[in-house]
């Protein structure tokens, strides 16, 4: 039989740095905002439960238990800087989501670890003691470093589909809706009308095979090869569909386009797709 010697000042001050690392991470993935002081005080309760649960458990399981879920909400509550529930309970709640996932990821971090290693640990009362702190250590920075990059994917995508609209191109009677990315650095014009780009297939539906009665004009345009000309064409309209209405862009040039990189919209348009109700461009 396993036995061991347990401080509980060591038990004290390793839950102490571990519940605050715990809350702290669980806002900073949120992007909620964190009070310092509430942070070391999370840190502090999660300490002195977790030194306590022991004896609490012997006499009062159910509490012990039922405690022992809750109190990451009172922890994260104590951490989030002006915490208004009624504005920021989606900003509170994916901060508590966080700290129950960064927990159960660092236990399971550190099972892996010394099973891979054969290290030596004891289960007591719902928690892992005699790891050394090594491993604890590279869990915690393996662990921030993997979420750290998971958030900011997340976080990276959400703020783009903040650019993508569904568009309709309209030419000869022709509409074709599709989805548009609008770029505010593309400030590409031809004598002030602005000027579109869509990729070949969507300009092959749209056009078909049949391209004499295209308006067809030029465009000087620089790149990293040098300058060149591209042909361009007038589209009749191109409706933008944002904040539960249409803007209508009459009369824009449109470009033919190989938009590498993403399969997430076939239009690429400017600030320009944003402004106004109903513009128009005469030929």
């Amino acid at each position: 039989m396993l036995s061991m010697e347990i401080y509980v000042e060591y038990a004290f001050i390793e839950n102490f740095l571990l519940d605050l690392s715990l809350c702290y991470l669980a806002l900073k993935f949120s992007k909620s905002p964190i009070k310092i002081k509430g942070v070391l005080l999370g840190g502090l309760i999660g300490a002195v439960f977790a030194v306590c649960y022991p004896l609490l458990k012997l006499y009062a399981l159910y509490l012990a238990e039922s405690l022992r879920v809750v109190l990451p909400f009172g922890m994260c509550l104590c951490s989030f800087k002006g915490c208004d529930l009624k504005n920021d309970r989606g900003r509170y709640a994916l901060s508590v989501l966080s700290f129950y996932v960064l927990s159960f990821a660092f236990a399971g971090g550190v099972y892996g670890i010394c099973a891979i290693f054969n290290l030596d640990y004891a289960y007591v009362n719902g928690t892992i003691v005699g790891v050394p702190l090594g491993v604890c250590f590279a869990v915690g920075v393996g662990l921030f470093a993997f979420i750290k990059r998971f958030f900011k994917e997340i976080y990276k995508r959400k703020s783009k589909t903040k650019f993508f609209y569904q568009c309709e191109l309209t030419l000869n009677g022709k509409s074709i809706r599709a989805n548009g990315f609008v770029d505010s650095g593309n400030l590409v014009s031809k004598n002030g009308k602005p000027v579109c780009f869509v990729t070949p297939d969507l300009f092959f539906d749209l056009v078909g095979l049949e391209t004499s009665s295209l308006v067809m004009d030029e465009l000087a345009v620089s790149t990293v090869l040098g300058n060149k000309k591209i042909k361009i064409f007038f589209l009749d309209e191109i409706k933008i569909y944002c904040d539960g209405g249409e803007n209508i862009i009459s009369k824009p040039y449109c470009a033919v386009k190989t938009l590498t990189g993403t399969r997430e919209y076939k239009v690429l348009l400017g600030a320009w797709a944003l402004e106004g109700q109903e513009r128009e461009y005469g030929i």
